[in-house]
């Protein structure tokens, strides 16, 4: 026995051996069974954090913190970047502060560009610059170079000023942060630039600073106290009991906010008789600093309901820190741990794990962020992170290199490694040693073919490879019989294997392809536990026909079905069972594009009506010349309706009555061709048979459209008539009553249009034909006259787009100044009769004037002589391609001392403009291009000492031979100029 103790301490020593030659770093904790194998970076297992869409309304006691640190980086602009390092202690609340910077409003004015990088203990120069890039194009960047990534950088932020974050610094070493430092000076030679540091260290803060280190401070007890009361009870009463040992518990937090924000979700979480014996035992001791958090965190671990749940949470160990996992990702990684497991008859594991993960944020172990897309994410605070590795039993092994995993290591983790997250991909005889893994995520392997002994593993649960090369997959892959979860996306269209239906325990299919070509598996109804099927393209052969998706009755969220010209009638497609999908919230029909009519698609849609509950609904190339029932009466068949939207659906002359769905939110009608009239009945306030419903009588007041926020009609080309809504006698109507967003689109002949929208804040009435603006040979008067309805009361719009309106003449015609002053946008283009632009002078909050491609436009009359009122709000102003245009009268920039970019290009016979550039200080871009007859020229370049972006020229001769006196000015304006000579 001792023999063969020492022959395996041998074997183990030369695996530890090889490990260390490969920057592997061993983290052993407890005597648990599971293995995980995870790279130490962000992008393998997660997303970087991503923070400029997470918006902090309230940040306790930081206020006058984040006042200082704004008016210091909004008013310093001598130099090219200045570093301002935030520093404290972990829980301090650093990186909420930042974002709070990050999102306010006077930020936003002040810089061009914002990039948030999330850095941790990695600081690897050419991957913080590849984080930079990534956050300024918004895109993944898989270049190795670093002179491409930062050449990359350079044309991004090119004349721009910008912010950025480094957030959670932890290196120390002076060398790598010179590097660093030197080439992002390098990058740009615009002023005022700023990189705000967070950072526990002082040493780093050190290092890195060239503007004095920013100390946080610990917020005040009662600064404690509110963030405790706002987490456990929101804006409740405090029971008494609790508010008695007001002192007592605010003195646990050591003026922490995150042991505040922790306090408060225990306490939430717990019942009176757990808090009061919490309170009263005194079972948390103020020892100060990080370890005083710790005892909050873990008793807060303690309290949690469930061993499951404690699980769940130790799983999050495995992450990186500052790790940002998807909410529904991360349930399906517990489920296929095996910890979502109930003891009742019905509850799905997905809603389970739902509830741990709210029992997670209430209890403030993770952090929820809903991004713009309103996809819910989990994050974890350093110290929680902390906590969680060191109360989980998980073994794991850390790779910090991209090098490949010997068969020396696997021999020894192999068997019981149940998580795997490689950086490289897995050769072929290697998968069949991992025997009881249950998640393989190769999201950072690069991976280009999938190991056909992929089959082998049996046990595998959740299987992940997105954005790979892969252009087949193996049929081994259907011998996964236990596999819940398949997600990849591949760059080219790829066909699913044909023995799909084999994968019986298949909850979550997400695989997205465009091609209506793709054929699906043969069987899909087969798999009865689907509830993820982001699309369904129906085939001709049986198999692949609609009745396939009948079977398949947990489908839920999204579902897009297409070739529904190949559906035989209202029967095959009652054989899907739309109707009997309660869990759908998201429902695309489809047809194939054509232009005959097609009596039969009524049919086939009659027979797909949706379940009530159906959120966002979608018809697509329908072809038939009317909807049938259920669709023209939604507000009894689709009730909770938020988004609707009928694309090409060509042949329909009559529009649905949408007036009544109480949720409607969004509404696209595009390329309804023979749709005349927006009638009457668009607006629901008839029964079926065209009569009144019986209750609008009895009823004085009854909105219309209650909750719709944006509406867009598109292509459009016979509409003549958009009717307002009728109302009975004594009946009073609230139509539109939140409508905020009105885009008309080439509805070239529409004349009429309702007047009254009380909350729109932009409109949008642009005419295009073939992408190109319709123009007509002569004014049509009717054009302007549906401007004119609309703006008549539009006493809330601040932007308007006007453009392809041959009937305008001159603005003023159309908009109401004395009712549009809240207006900040405006954009007048290719408006071919335009002549003046009226009394746009008086809009005072008018920031954004923009006019383009308008030929006949003489004059930019925006300053009426003896007049005070003018343009003062005015930051940007555009002109372009308009040939009439001879003279610029100086009064009208000189005025106008806010005025930060001046676009002027493509003026043909503009001979005048002999402005005085120092009359406008805040003047930061300038373009001043093909104007070829222009004589009399701008005068004052050098004090321009705000500008960053010039574009000048071709000139004249004659205005060259005048100007060139002033050239010496432009050396003095620290700007990127581009010279067109």
């Amino acid at each position: 026995m001792g023999q063969k103790i020492r022959d395996l301490n041998k074997k183990l020593n030369i695996i530890n051996e090889e490990a260390n030659s490969f920057g592997l770093k061993s983290q052993l904790g407890g005597s648990g069974t599971k293995a995980t194998l995870l790279p130490d970076i962000s992008r393998t297992v997660m997303v970087n954090r991503e923070t400029d869409s997470v918006v902090f309304p309230n940040i306790v006691g930081r206020e006058h913190d984040k006042f200082k640190i704004v008016q210091k980086i909004s008013s310093e602009t001598s130099n090219v970047i200045y570093v301002l390092p935030i520093t404290g202690m972990g829980g301090l609340g650093k990186t909420t502060l930042a974002q709070s910077i990050f999102n306010d409003q006077q930020i936003e004015r002040h810089f061009d560009l914002k990039i948030w990088v999330c850095v941790s203990e990695d600081f690897e120069v050419t991957r913080i610059f590849r984080l930079i890039l990534e956050s300024l194009t918004r895109r993944k960047v898989d270049v190795a170079s670093r002179d491409v990534i930062v050449q990359e950088i350079r044309k991004e932020i090119e004349g721009k000023r910008y912010l950025l974050v480094l957030d959670d610094l932890w290196n120390e070493i002076p060398l790598l942060w010179t590097d660093f430092y030197r080439s992002l000076t390098g990058i740009s030679t615009t002023r005022g630039n700023w990189c705000l540091v967070t950072t526990r260290q002082l040493q780093v803060a050190t290092v890195v600073a060239t503007y004095p280190p920013y100390s946080l401070g610990k917020l005040s007890d009662d600064d404690c106290w509110t963030i405790i009361k706002d987490k456990m009870i929101g804006s409740g009463e405090v029971p008494e009991e609790l508010q008695v040992q007001e002192k007592e518990i605010t003195k646990w937090c050591q003026g922490l906010p995150l042991a505040a924000i922790v306090i408060g979700g225990m306490l939430r979480m717990t019942r009176k008789e757990e808090w009061l014996s919490i309170v009263k035992n005194g079972l948390l001791k103020s020892t100060g600093d990080d370890y005083s958090v710790m005892q909050i965190l873990k008793l807060s671990f303690d309290h949690l309901p469930s061993v499951s749940i404690k699980k769940c949470f130790a799983y999050c160990s495995m992450f990186c820190k500052d790790f940002k996992i998807e909410r529904r990702k991360l349930i399906q990684l517990w489920m296929a741990e095996g910890f979502l497991q109930s003891n009742l008859e019905n509850e799905v594991m997905e809603e389970i794990g739902d509830k741990y993960f709210r029992v997670l944020v209430d209890s403030s172990l993770l952090h929820e962020e809903i991004s713009s897309d309103k996809r819910t994410f989990g994050r974890m605070h350093d110290l929680v992170h902390d906590l969680a590795q060191s109360i989980s039993r998980c073994e794991s092994i850390v790779l910090n290199s991209s090098g490949e995993i010997t068969p020396k290591i696997f021999e020894v983790i192999s068997s019981s490694l149940r998580s795997l997250f490689p950086r490289s991909p897995i050769s072929e005889d290697l998968v069949p040693k991992l025997k009881n893994l249950r998640v393989l995520d190769l999201s950072s392997a690069n991976t280009v073919e999938l190991p056909t002994s992929i089959g082998k593993l049996i046990h595998l649960r959740y299987l992940e490879f997105p954005y790979t090369q892969i252009k087949t997959l193996p049929e081994s892959l259907c011998k996964l019989y236990n596999l819940q979860t398949l997600k990849f996306n591949c760059i080219s269209p790829m066909d699913l294997p044909e023995q799909m239906s084999k994968l019986i325990s298949l909850r979550h299919l997400c695989y997205y392809n465009n091609d209506r070509k793709v054929q699906m598996p043969l069987g899909m109804g087969r798999l009865t536990c689907l509830q993820t099927l982001d699309f369904f393209n129906v085939g001709e052969e049986k198999g692949r026909q609609i009745e396939e998706l009948g079977c398949l009755r947990d489908l839920k969220g999204l579902l897009r079905i297409r070739n529904l010209e190949l559906v035989e009638g209202k029967e095959a497609a009652e054989r899907a069972k739309l109707f009997e999908k309660q869990k759908l919230s998201s429902l695309s029909l489809e047809w194939g594009g054509r232009w005959e009519v097609d009596g039969a698609d009524i049919n086939v849609l009659d027979g797909l009506q949706p379940h009530p509950n159906l959120q966002v609904f979608e018809v697509e190339n329908f072809m038939s010349n009317r909807f049938p029932l259920w669709l023209m009466n939604l507000s009894t068949s689709l009730d909770k309706l938020v988004c609707l939207r009928l694309i090409n659906c060509r042949r329909c002359t009559e529009l649905p009555a949408l007036g009544q769905l109480p949720f409607l939110q969004s509404l696209a009608m595009i390329g309804l061709e023979k749709a005349t009239v927006i009638g009457h009945s668009f607006y629901g306030l008839c029964n079926p048979s065209g009569s009144r419903s019986s209750r609008s009588s009895s009823q004085l007041s009854r909105k219309v459209f209650p909750h719709l926020k944006c509406l867009y009609l598109y292509n459009m080309n016979n509409l003549v008539e958009w009717m307002e809504a009728e109302a009975t006698e004594g009946e009073v109507l609230d139509v539109f009553p939140m409508l905020e967003t009105l885009k008309i689109q080439n509805c070239c002949k529409l004349n009429r249009a309702p007047n009254y929208f009380p909350c729109l804040r932009q409109l949008v009435i642009e005419n295009y034909r073939d992408g190109l603006y319709y123009q007509l040979k002569t004014p049509n008067k009717s054009h302007a006259l549906v401007l004119k309805d609309i703006l008549s009361k539009a006493t809330t719009l601040s932007t308007l787009s006007i453009g392809g309106q041959a009937g305008l003449t001159c603005v003023s015609d159309v908009l109401a100044v004395h009712n549009s002053q809240n207006l900040k946008y405006l954009s007048l283009e290719s408006c071919p009769h335009l002549l003046h632009l009226g009394d746009l002078h008086k809009l005072l909050s008018l920031e954004h004037l923009s006019v383009v491609r308008c030929p006949n436009l003489k004059t930019i009359d925006l300053i009426v002589p003896n007049d005070q009122q003018h343009l003062k709000s005015l930051r940007s102003l555009t002109i372009g391609q308009c040939n009439g245009l001879r003279s610029l009268p100086s009064e009208i920039l000189e005025l106008n001392t806010s005025l930060r970019e001046l676009r002027l290009y493509e003026c043909h016979n503009l001979v005048w403009f002999p402005v005085d550039l120092q009359q406008m200080p805040s003047l930061s871009v300038l373009w001043l291009s093909n104007c070829p007859k222009l004589t009399t020229m701008p005068q004052g370049f050098g004090g321009l000492t705000s500008l960053r972006e010039l574009c000048i020229g071709p000139f004249s001769d004659t205005s060259m031979e005048n100007y060139g006196y002033d050239w010496g000015g432009l050396a003095l304006s620290p700007c990127q100029i581009n010279f067109k000579i």
